[in-house]
């Protein structure tokens, strides 16, 4: 009988331990990532996912990447407007389709494929507004009733969804404020040209306690003088008044080109005129995404991306409505 400690026992359990090595599960580490000599380590990506809700031509999500970070989710039931966002926001993801009790759960599904579990994230919306504005064409009349239904499904949502941070924008009405006090959610009534929109556009904004506390008072953010349309547009020779988009032909509905214009509208453009209010013109998309504080870098031409959706009233349409972008990368410039 060998012993213990015989050659042939030690070869055994030699051989035992390398077959244990071979086809023992083994941790295999990841191979760290290689960098410049002399580079710095990246820091972990700062910039919080924004889903934007009824996006329009992407007015709040122009600003939100101005701010620093970064809009992974834009939803509306334009086909257009989803068109424009598409290509002005390429890394978003996109969805055209109506909002509401009726898709909740859809839009819960689309949220958590672009916001990681656990991850701040922000969410904004911007409900149609046409129902509750008094420059409603007369033929149709205003609905309030039927706007309320989807500004009460929007602060449904934000309860369910749960954002980290979240907006909302919307004209002022009667409806709407009482609404928002009855939701104890902070709100508050703001014109923008205040914060340096070159047009007298006043709007009820809400949302998170901290974004309207720092926007609503932080004396950095307010611009003096205001701007004016002479500040951001190349006035054509002879104008020296602007008539408002929808506004009759008499006194009270022109301005110097010198002071804020009045707010855009969705169904018309301005009217460049002389001092005795003759006619000069009409202004180009180009300039109404100036008076919005677009980028001249926008992209707002049909040409190769829209076919038969992208015409002259569409554009006209969805920068109207659209949020400026300077006023929503100052409201959310405050999350770090």
């Amino acid at each position: 009988m060998p012993t213990s400690h015989s050659p042939k026992r030690m070869r055994d359990a030699t051989l035992h331990e390398l077959w244990a090595r071979c086809v023992a599960p083994r941790r295999v580490e990841p191979p760290a990532p290689m960098r410049e000599a002399g580079a710095e380590p990246q820091a972990p990506d700062a910039r919080v996912p924004v889903v934007d809700l009824f996006c329009g031509c992407g007015g709040y999500s122009c600003g939100a990447e101005q701010a620093g970070h970064r809009v992974v989710l834009a939803i509306d039931c334009d086909k257009a407007a989803i068109a424009y966002h598409r290509v002005n926001h390429p890394k978003a993801k996109h969805a055209c389709m109506l909002l509401g009790p009726q898709t909740e759960e859809r839009l819960l599904l689309l949220i958590q494929s672009v916001v990681p579990r656990g991850a701040r994230w922000h969410l904004h919306g911007s409900p149609p507004c046409t129902l509750f504005s008094p420059m409603r064409n007369l033929k149709k009349g205003r609905a309030p009733a039927t706007g309320m239904q989807l500004v009460e499904w929007y602060l449904h949502f934000v309860r369910r969804a749960k954002p980290t941070t979240w907006t909302f924008e919307n004209v002022r009405h009667p409806a709407i404020r009482d609404f928002l006090t009855l939701c104890k959610v902070d709100y508050g009534y703001f014109n923008f040209v205040q914060y340096g929109v070159p047009q007298t556009r006043k709007r009820c904004l809400a949302g998170s306690p901290c974004l309207m506390r720092e926007f609503g008072t932080d004396a950095s953010l307010l611009v003096s003088p205001p701007r004016t349309p002479a500040d951001v547009l190349a006035v054509p020779k002879g104008a020296s008044l602007i008539r408002a988009s929808g506004g009759k032909c008499t006194a009270y509905f022109y301005r110097s080109v010198a002071e804020p214009t009045w707010a855009l509208l969705c169904a018309c453009k301005p009217v460049w005129a002389r001092a005795d209010r003759k006619c000069l013109g009409v202004m180009r998309v180009r300039d109404l995404l100036r008076l919005q504080t677009f980028p001249d870098t926008y992209r707002m031409s049909s040409k190769g991306i829209l076919g038969s959706f992208g015409t002259e009233s569409d554009r006209v349409r969805l920068v109207g409505n659209a949020v400026p972008p300077l006023v929503a990368r100052k409201l959310m410039q405050s999350l770090t």
